[in-house]
C-alpha cells in the first residue's frame, strides 16, 4: 500500500517535472522563473527521497518480524517432529508389549486348560474302573481340540 502511494508520488512529481519543462520552453525566459522551478524540483526529490527512506525504514522493521516468525516456527516444527518420533517409538514398544502380553495370555489359557483336564481325569479313570466308560488317554496334541498334554476322549468329558 505504501509502496503504491510512493509510486503515485513518484508519477506525479515526474508529470509536473516535464509539465513545467513544457511550459518553461512556451514562456519567455524568465531568470526568476527558472529559479523557482529548480526549487520547486529540489524540494520535491527531498521529499521524494524522505518518504522512500521511511518506506525502506518501515519494510525493514516488516521483514525482521517476518524473520522472527520464520525463526520460532522452524523451532516448534524441529521441537514437534521430535515429539512425533518419541511418540511414535513408545507406539512401537507398546505394540510390542501387547503383543508379548496377547502371547502370555494364550500359554496361560493352555496351561489352564491342561489344568483343567489334569483334574478331571482322576474322575474319569475311577468311573472307567467301575466300567461305566471307556478311556482312551494319551500324551500328545489332541486331534478334537488341538490342546497340548493330557486329553481324555471319555463320552462324559468333552475337550476344552
Amino acid at each position: 500500500m505504501v509502496t503504491e502511494y510512493l509510486g503515485f508520488l513518484i508519477i506525479i512529481g515526474a508529470l509536473l517535472v516535464f509539465g513545467v519543462r513544457w511550459w518553461s520552453r512556451r514562456q519567455p525566459d524568465d531568470a526568476q522563473d527558472i529559479e523557482e522551478m529548480r526549487t520547486s524540483t529540489d524540494q520535491l526529490k527531498a521529499e521524494l527521497s524522505r518518504s522512500a527512506d521511511a518506506v525502506v525504514n518501515r519494510m525493514g522493521s516488516h521483514i525482521k518480524h517476518l524473520e522472527e516468525l520464520i525463526r520460532q516456527a522452524e523451532e516448534r516444527n524441529i521441537r514437534l517432529e521430535t515429539q512425533l518420533d518419541e511418540s511414535r517409538r513408545i507406539g512401537e514398544d507398546l505394540q510390542q508389549r501387547s503383543d508379548t502380553l496377547q502371547r502370555q495370555i494364550l500359554e496361560a489359557r493352555q496351561v489352564i486348560q491342561e489344568l483343567s483336564l489334569r483334574q478331571t481325569m482322576p474322575a474319569a479313570m475311577s468311573s472307567d474302573a467301575a466300567g461305566i466308560g471307556s478311556a482312551s488317554c494319551f500324551t500328545g496334541t489332541c486331534g478334537t481340540c488341538g490342546c497340548r498334554g493330557f486329553c481324555c476322549s471319555l463320552a462324559t468329558v468333552d475337550c476344552p
